[in-house]
């Protein structure tokens, strides 16, 4: 006999970056984006769809095990560049089987994206003193709206970020707590605090091989590089990235009830009109 609950569901935002929050430079085209990528995902979800999911093609490609002393996580940029346990994909047949295994469940898997871009050069145009620090800016942009789109869905979260580094990663905990516990200058507490469960930032390092940080790593480079384009820095990204990309746009985006994507899914920062 199944017992039915009126349980809220839980979710847990996974954010990644692109770029980094040093101002020093950021005149320089490399040097001015500073991108977040949120990935938000029912913890149901991830124990049972994602985390699977992930195992099956890391067994399937890798010969990944959960046993294994050093497990193997998920990293764009090994990938990309065949480093270590990757370097099987030099093979043409095998990455390309691999790329379709991995964008089919980037399909299928549940969840919801919100990337922001900090335009660095801009922001410290409008902000020559007592400027906020970047990251910290960003992430509370991000977290409003994911507050928003929980709040669409009756549900309640947590955040967990990738680690940046100890003095790092406590100014970051100690911003976050900040935001959820008296709001920001464009965040008011009252929207965020009843709908998060912890006041306190979750933070975990890149080889801690935690599925959804895995999973934003993955999504955060292509979606940072569209949002840029959009804006008319840069070109949009092609072969896999810009499938991602399509994948996004068209379903993983987080988009309130009029299914506009700007400034819920897609944010620009300081703001500026699309261009492209």
């Amino acid at each position: 006999m199944s017992v039915k609950t009126n349980r809220t569901p839980e979710y847990r935002l996974y954010v990644d970056e692109v770029g980094n929050a040093s101002f020093k430079g950021c005149d320089i085209a490399d040097r001015r984006f500073l991108s977040l990528t949120g990935v938000a995902c029912s913890l149901d979800d991830v124990r049972a769809i994602i985390s699977p999911g992930m195992i099956r093609i890391k067994e399937i490609y890798f010969d990944a095990h959960p046993d294994d002393e050093t497990p193997l996580v998920f990293h764009r940029k090994d990938l990309l560049d065949r480093r270590g346990p990757f370097n099987s994909l030099l093979d043409s047949n095998r990455a390309a089987a691999f790329d379709s295994d991995l964008f089919r469940a980037l399909c299928d898997w549940p969840y919801t994206v919100f990337t922001a871009v900090l335009d660095k050069h801009a922001f410290r145009e409008r902000y020559p003193a007592n400027r906020p620090e970047a990251y910290a800016h960003l992430l509370g942009s991000v977290v409003e709206c994911y507050a928003r789109w929980l709040a669409e869905r009756s549900g309640r979260g947590d955040v967990m970020v990738e680690s940046r580094g100890g003095k790092e990663d406590m100014a970051l905990k100690m911003a976050f707590n900040r935001l959820v516990t008296a709001g920001g200058p464009d965040v008011p507490a009252v929207h965020v605090q009843p709908l998060l469960t912890s006041d306190q930032l979750k933070v975990s390092g890149k080889r801690a091989n935690v599925p959804g940080l895995q999973l934003s790593d993955l999504l955060a480079h292509p979606s940072a590089g569209a949002l840029q384009a959009r804006y008319g820095f840069g070109t949009r990204p092609v072969d896999f990235g810009g499938r991602v990309v399509d994948l996004l746009d068209l379903h993983k985006y987080a988009r309130l009830s009029d299914d506009k994507v700007e400034n819920v899914g897609c944010l620009w920062l300081p703001g500026s009109d699309i261009t492209g």
